[in-house]
């Protein structure tokens, strides 16, 4: 293990600090942020296998126990994951980053920024790739307000929800109650945009809005989502991107 790898210290800890309540403005921030990457580190060690969950639990106690933000367990990755990508040149180059370390909001929009989703089945992801290439069309008007309209009444799942103004932000309001009706009606997946960058969305490549495959590192830990399979990991360093 390189010094660039090494596990972190002991949780940081500061009943030692004294600083007036005016100091404490700036200082409490520091502490918190401090604290977070301490956070971010630990669960890096596991999750790429640095150390196993059960060593890690000994050596930093309850922080170390659950995985972030879902008091859940450690599980070993599957031995396959697909993770669908808007920018699948640069995931094949550099690697899959969370959207925290990108500093970019473009995707479903779900989960923690400083975590990276898959799906453990190829068809969930090809159907979320789907939806992410539709949707994209929809909010920039390639796909007509109107026509999601006509197909809802045609298949008899329109909702009066879906009158929204026409605008970006209004017809990814109308492309999300669509999405929503039409799965349960034909049983076509709907991934849930949950907090979109729609304008990122609309400016989208489709070429480069593509389902990668990965492969966990020796070791490599995450936790289950609640819903499409879903794994998560703090890094992408957790797994290897096939160059398909």
């Amino acid at each position: 293990m390189s010094s660039s790898d090494a596990l972190p210290g002991p949780e940081p800890e500061y009943a030692n600090w004294d600083f007036s309540v005016e100091d404490g403005e700036w200082i409490l921030p520091i502490r918190r942020a401090t604290k977070r990457h301490w956070q971010q580190q630990v669960d890096t060690s596991i999750s790429t296998g640095q150390i196993t969950p059960s060593d890690a639990k000994d050596r930093w106690g309850h922080r170390a126990e659950f995985t972030p933000n879902t008091g859940k367990g450690w599980e070993p990755l599957p031995e396959t994951l697909y993770h669908v990508t808007t920018a699948a040149d640069a995931v094949r180059q550099e690697g899959l980053k969370s959207r925290s370390e990108l500093g970019e909001h473009v995707g479903l929009g779900g989960g923690p920024s400083n975590t990276i989703s898959f799906t453990s089945r190829r068809e969930t992801a090809e159907g979320i790739m789907s939806a992410m290439r539709e949707a994209s069309s929809v909010v920039r008007g390639d796909i007509t307000s109107q026509s999601l309209h006509d197909e809802a009444r045609a298949g008899g799942f329109w909702q009066p929800e879906m009158e929204q103004p026409d605008t970006p932000e209004g017809r990814m309001e109308t492309y999300r109650t669509f999405a929503a009706h039409r799965e349960s009606k034909t049983g076509q997946l709907d991934p849930l945009f949950w907090l979109p960058n729609v304008r990122g969305l609309a400016n989208l490549s489709h070429d480069q809005i593509q389902v990668v495959t990965a492969k966990p590192v020796t070791g490599g830990h995450g936790w289950r989502a609640n819903a499409l399979d879903e794994w998560r990991v703090p890094t992408g360093k957790s797994v290897t991107v096939d160059d398909e």
